[in-house]
């Protein structure tokens, strides 16, 4: 006799639905197994829940209920690809008791296999940690172009997120049709991108430098689309297969059980060098104690004898070029390009940006490198489709207990 029960399963549930139900043997173990083992319930972290199970050798319920899962993960695939119904709730087509009687006589009573489950969730964890890290490393780059604009021209350039596009396609142009090497590519996607923010900044924000910011913000919608229709007309809606500009084997640890792709590396690598050089330049340099200057106030700066016009362009060159290597990376890691690969990225990294402090270099940093690891945790832990709404929600959480940001300071308007 088999009795019917449920399991939320904690392992990578994407193809598979949360809710699975599997068949549990029944007489289990001696007596007043069958009782036991069939009113256990188990949680969301596949552990039996203590007080449904007296059975001594059903104390390891949970983990076998883990252990079926993998199998019935199959089953549900067999049937998603159009297997009968009736063979897949039969026993004799899947060896369903084969794998229920491993499960019951081997790995759940066996402390080795518990300790291997361990180590493995263990290992599932800090595979999500890095890449959390990672993504956030990448998002951290493009926030830091943007509160360097922001923090220095008091403006929000929402089309820094299409010039991450641009940069991805100029590095797969030089690397795809051109043939050149990876760090050939990238250089031009920076030089390009540097130069397409200053001819941004000169024709579409410099005459609206003392017009509300309503109608620069309207201007900065405005070169966004201009941009992504602009890269829909020159490659198509067709996405790109973008080869990584990072090649090498991944770095593995603990006999093979994590595996850290050079790219991983290279991103969180790219984005503390960012920011360090980011902080020694705007605090030691000439440059950046005009941008401070200018940042503080406008017409006092320009009555000490600074060109305000050349260092905000300049703000603008840093973070378009900061913008093509983020671009560079991101594409790396995820590659596929189109001309929209840029729009949620760019909001998602302006989120980070007001979420670590906007207009401070370290909270853009921290802010980025938070947002990426709670994103990956979202989708890992509980859900692909609410793990953006999940991301926004932290984010409105942290404005209401702090309006500022994580490191931002509040900084009273004069009159």
């Amino acid at each position: 006799m088999f009795v019917l029960r449920r399991v939320f399963a904690p392992l990578d549930t994407e193809k598979v639905p949360k809710k699975l139900f599997w068949i549990s043997p029944s007489p289990l173990h001696g007596k007043g197994g069958r009782a036991t083992m069939a009113r256990a319930a188990v949680s969301r972290t596949g552990k039996a829940r203590p007080g449904h199970i007296k059975n001594a050798r059903a104390s390891e319920g949970g983990l076998e209920a883990v252990l079926l899962y993998r199998y019935y993960k199959e089953v549900y695939l067999y049937r998603r690809a159009g297997c009968p119904a009736e063979k897949v709730s039969s026993t004799k087509s899947y060896g369903v008791g084969r794998w229920l009687d491993h499960c019951r006589t081997t790995a759940p009573f066996h402390k080795q296999e518990k300790q291997r489950f361990e180590v493995f969730q263990t290992m599932s964890f800090l595979n999500h940690l890095i890449s959390g890290i990672s993504l956030g490393s990448i998002y951290a780059i493009i926030a830091l172009g943007y509160t360097m604009v922001y923090g220095i021209a008091k403006m929000l350039n929402f089309a820094h997120g299409d010039v991450i596009m641009v940069g991805g396609y100029m590095c797969f142009c030089a690397t795809t049709y051109l043939g050149w090497p990876a760090w050939m590519g990238v250089v031009l996607a920076v030089v390009v991108c540097t130069a397409l923010g200053v001819v941004i900044e000169r024709l579409a924000y410099k005459p609206l430098r003392m017009a509300p910011s309503l109608a620069v913000l309207i201007t900065a919608i405005g070169v966004s689309y201009f941009l992504q229709n602009a890269a829909l007309l020159i490659w198509s809606s067709n996405p790109k297969t973008f080869t990584s500009v990072v090649t090498g084997e991944a770095l593995s640890l603990f006999g093979g059980q994590m595996q850290i792709s050079k790219v991983t590396l290279v991103a969180i690598a790219a984005c503390i060098v960012i920011m360090v050089a980011l902080m020694l330049f705007t605090g030691k340099s000439k440059v950046g104690t005009a941008m401070r200057a200018v940042s503080e106030d406008k017409g006092a700066a320009q009555l000490m004898g600074i060109n305000v016009n050349t260092t905000i362009s300049i703000t603008f060159a840093i973070g378009s070029g900061l913008a093509a290597i983020a671009g560079v990376l991101l594409c790396s890691a995820y590659p596929t390009l189109m001309p929209t690969t840029g729009s949620l990225p760019g909001i998602k990294a302006f989120t980070a940006a007001v979420f670590g402090g906007i207009g401070s270099i370290p909270g853009a940093f921290i802010g980025g490198i938070l947002l990426g690891i709670i994103e990956i945790f979202a989708k890992a832990y509980i859900s692909t489709q609410l793990s953006d709404a999940i991301v926004f929600a932290v984010l409105i959480v942290v404005l209401l207990v702090k309006p500022d940001g994580l490191l931002g300071k509040h900084v009273s308007e004069k009159v």
